[in-house]
């Protein structure tokens, strides 16, 4: 079984994240060990410490970027 909004959860999930790294800058401190756990995926053994920056300036969006963004929802 699966739950009818999950496709609408992903989608909005995938939106947050683009939102997010639009207006941050994640970069990872350098004076952190990153050591790998192995299970049946790598993860960080230590996690990641991460810092923030807030981006400068938006990037803008390119006329020709909107109509392929058009001609994608159209095509659906």
């Amino acid at each position: 079984r699966r739950c009818i909004g999950e496709g609408f959860a992903w989608m909005e999930g995938i939106l947050l994240i683009a939102t997010l790294a639009r207006a941050w800058c994640l970069r990872h401190v350098p004076d952190h060990p990153v050591a790998l756990q192995p299970a049946i995926t790598l993860r960080p053994k230590h996690g990641l410490l991460m810092t923030l920056e807030k981006r400068s300036k938006q990037p803008e969006i390119t006329d020709e970027q909107k109509s392929h963004t058009h001609a994608q929802l159209v095509a659906g």
